[in-house]
């Protein structure tokens, strides 16, 4: 049987659920963090809903722009921010 395919706010919480996101800095201003994804261990940091960075592929080509990628969401997920998804 062929399962869907994970969304990224999915992959996010398996991330988070599975020990994948190690948590720097948590602070009022500034989360930041490394989130070990399927294909890599990258770089994260989210500043405000719409201010976030990440290493990845996915950041890498511009599409963070349109939207934060399961790293991203991942850390939001760990540490309880909110993140802007305009596909939310």
């Amino acid at each position: 049987m062929n399962l869907p395919p994970e969304t990224r706010r999915q992959k996010a919480v398996r991330l988070c659920s599975t020990g994948r996101v190690l948590v720097h800095a948590d602070t009022p201003t500034i989360a930041v963090a490394t989130v070990e994804g399927d294909h890599g261990t990258y770089t994260v940091s989210i500043s405000a809903p719409d201010r976030y960075t990440c290493t990845c592929d996915w950041a890498r080509y511009g599409r963070a722009s349109e939207r934060p990628c399961s790293h991203v969401l991942a850390l939001a997920h760990a540490t309880q921010r909110y993140v802007r998804d305009p596909h939310d």
